[in-house]
């Protein structure tokens, strides 16, 4: 997919997922179907000769390095890209690299990285995304929970059940505060996570820590996630 080169249009290509994946098996035939490698960044471009070289970390389109690939944005992008999919029942997924352009942590290159570049050696420095992508390869096989968004174009969800009861992955699409209501979760307390602008640093620079913190209990029956943040809601069946 090419879009224009606002925050918007990229995440707004996620809503065509579901028209290419029924595209895809009409034409395919019931053949296995595994996607990747995806990303916001471009590895090759079709209707050229190069990919552009964002040296300067702008938004542009057909962009080699990009920025948002290491936002939060990027993880939100993430996100919404395995839910559509897995809603589509696709095989596999491919998301990137351990490290380079297109990567789950950072390593030095020879384009700039701001804030990233300023890491000390020992600081962890993984991607917000390493998170996402670990989670869900975490989930491999597990059982879905259907999930249905009544705003998909603002916020998208994944759900599938664990060894002990459920876990829901909610994405906040846009650079605005949203609340959610949320229907057919069980009673009482459930574990709530975030991946948002309070704890970037730390999923940054302490992943192993904040892969182990579950978050607090509390009630997800409404919810706000500030921009570009996922929740991460965990219950135990009763």
């Amino acid at each position: 997919m090419v879009h224009e080169v606002d925050d918007r249009s990229v995440m707004e290509t996620l809503q065509s997922l579901p028209s290419i994946i029924n595209s895809v098996r009409a034409i395919a035939g019931g053949k296995p179907y595994r996607v990747g490698p995806s990303a916001i960044g471009m590895r090759y471009n079709p209707y050229g000769p190069s990919t552009f070289d964002n040296q300067n970390n702008i938004r542009m389109a057909f962009n080699q390095q990009e920025p948002r690939h290491r936002a939060l944005a990027g993880s939100t992008f993430t996100l919404g890209y395995v839910a559509r999919m897995a809603a589509g029942e696709v095989e596999a997924v491919s998301l990137g690299a351990a490290v380079g352009e297109f990567g789950l942590g950072y390593r030095k290159m020879t384009h700039a990285q701001p804030w990233y570049d300023d890491l000390d050696a020992g600081d962890g420095g993984v991607f917000p995304l390493c998170h996402i992508v670990a989670a869900m390869a975490g989930a491999h096989a597990a059982e879905m929970f259907d999930v249905e968004a009544s705003a998909p174009d603002r916020m998208l969800g994944l759900a599938y059940r664990t060894a002990t009861g459920g876990l829901l992955w909610l994405a906040n699409l846009t650079p605005e505060l949203q609340q959610a209501s949320i229907a057919g979760l069980p009673a009482g307390g459930v574990r709530i996570g975030r991946l948002d602008e309070n704890n970037f640093v730390t999923a940054v620079r302490e992943p192993a820590a904040f892969a182990a913190d579950c978050g607090p209990l509390g009630d997800a029956s409404t919810v706000e996630l500030g921009a570009y943040a996922m929740l991460r809601i965990e219950w135990e069946d009763t």
